[in-house]
């Protein structure tokens, strides 16, 4: 499955405009990276663009902004992928597609630095196997999670009170809507769409009939 979705939501840069902060949106780079994060990117300005670093770019003739890590080099072209993606991105990128490389994630109070280099191209690989195995096992039980989901035997999970809700996302394509528990996005209906797509365990939990299927009045 391929996830693309890891977007501007703000974006500024310092008075200098030598760094680059930005909030993350999407879930292609989790566990490392997720919903809400605060990013630092830095220019490289000269400096090696190496397989391993985590990057900020603009796919090419677009202008939104995608974070994923680079898993290859290959005729002067670079090819990335999110740590929580099976397919590597479907955009060979040139040196001036890459706006930066990202130095920091704050999800807490203080920033904490990412690897990059030879230590995140083999992070990047031992995440993105953890995530494949996850996806395997989730395969095999799904017949099971479906049976279970459509019964709804674990809604009284999500009692009431609990901080559920749904944003809507201005695309070129339409609105998207965002089902958000906390600071986490766990479901999304995508422009067009009339079938909610929803994180696993969350089906359990959500009824879907009772989400809209639009994007309009939200």
């Amino acid at each position: 499955m391929l996830e693309s979705d890891t977007r501007r939501s703000t974006r500024f840069q310092d008075p200098e405009g030598r760094v680059l902060y930005f909030n993350i949106i999407g879930p292609s780079m989790r566990p490392l990276l997720k919903s809400g994060d605060l990013l630092t990117a830095e220019p490289y300005r000269g400096t090696r663009i190496r397989v391993g670093d985590v990057v900020v770019f603009s796919p090419p003739h677009e202008t939104r902004l995608v974070t994923h890590r680079l898993v290859s080099i290959r005729e002067g072209r670079y090819f990335a992928q999110g740590d929580n993606n099976s397919r590597i991105d479907p955009w060979p990128l040139c040196a001036q597609d890459i706006l930066g490389k990202v130095t920091h994630v704050q999800s807490g109070t203080r920033p904490q630095r990412l690897a990059s280099g030879m230590i995140g191209r083999v992070l990047g690989s031992v995440v993105r196997g953890f995530n494949a195995s996850r996806r395997q096992v989730f395969y095999l039980i799904r017949p099971w999670y479906r049976w279970a989901a459509k019964l709804g035997i674990f809604r009284w999970i999500v009692r009431p009170g609990v901080d559920v809700k749904i944003i809507r996302v201005t695309r070129h394509e339409g609105s998207e809507l965002h089902l958000i528990l906390g600071r986490r996005i766990i479901g999304k209906l995508a422009p067009g769409q009339n079938r909610w797509w929803i994180r696993p365990p969350f089906r359990l939990m959500i009824d879907e009939t009772r989400l809209p299927r639009s994007g309009e009045g939200i």
